[in-house]
């Protein structure tokens, strides 16, 4: 009985061998599903990345690292939630390819300002009234019944924004005054008050939190998480100046 049983397992064995004998000679090794590098081997899987979109790959200089962008975010990102306006805010409602000519009506129009008008601010109002209807003002007294409108009229508030607090933010982040703006048309501006004016009621400030950038001598490019349909990412461009970075670009590329 044992010989028989030992017979049996010899048999087998040989038989597995000429298997594996018949498949090294017809290179039917089981295939593998990873694709092999130029040198035979597997890749590691472990130490793929995602590929950057072309346009943040070419763009010049070495990645920032992590605590950096936390650090330009600190000085440059809006807020997030849109629950309040800073100053820095007005910088991202449009885009433009050099910052003297980003658009001044909508960098004031969400500006965090120095006061509503009221009643005790009639005379303001009155100067400002003046040049309403040049500025395709939407009310007029007839539509309340009066001879002359109030501040109080208006289904509006009128927001007061001094020229002064203006020329400070664009130094700060700009490095830029006023006088250096290029696109100021449709802008509400009283000299005898030295301020603008807005009439917003709803919110809808501009928006921008850094999540790449890249330092290519003193300058500095940040780029934004995708958005819209488009893929497209937002970037700002900053250069130093004495120890300063200052915007000199706010632009939608492609992502």
């Amino acid at each position: 009985m044992k010989k028989a049983i030992v017979k049996r397992m010899n048999s087998m064995v040989v038989l597995a061998a000429v298997v594996c004998f018949l498949f090294s000679l017809s290179g039917c090794a089981v295939p593998s599903d990873k694709p092999e590098t130029s040198d035979g081997k597997q890749p590691d899987e472990s130490v793929q990345t995602p590929q950057e979109p072309e346009a943040i790959a070419n763009l010049p200089g070495d990645l920032l690292s992590e605590e950096e962008l936390v650090q330009f975010n600190e000085v440059f990102a809006a807020q997030g939630d849109l629950s309040y306006c800073l100053p820095v805010n007005g910088f991202f409602t449009s885009f433009y390819d050099d910052v003297t000519e980003l658009d001044f009506v909508e960098f004031l129009r969400y500006y965090p300002g120095d006061g509503t008008l009221g009643n005790e601010d009639a005379n303001e109002f009155e100067t400002l009234s003046e040049l309403l209807p040049d500025f395709g003002f939407h009310w007029s007294p007839e539509d309340f019944g009066k001879e002359t409108l109030s501040v109080d009229d208006l289904p509006v508030p009128t927001h007061r924004i001094l020229r002064s607090s203006v020329e400070e933010t664009l130094q700060k982040y700009a490095n830029i005054t006023t006088a250096d703006l290029k696109n100021t048309e449709g802008v509400l501006y009283l000299p005898e008050y030295d301020a603008y004016y807005t009439f917003t009621s709803d919110f809808g400030p501009g928006v921008f939190e850094c999540v790449g950038g890249k330092k290519d001598g003193n300058i500095v490019r940040l780029w934004s998480v995708t958005h819209g349909d488009s893929g497209s990412k937002k970037l700002l461009t900053l250069q130093e100046a004495d120890g300063t970075y200052y915007i000199q670009s706010y632009q939608s590329i492609d992502g």
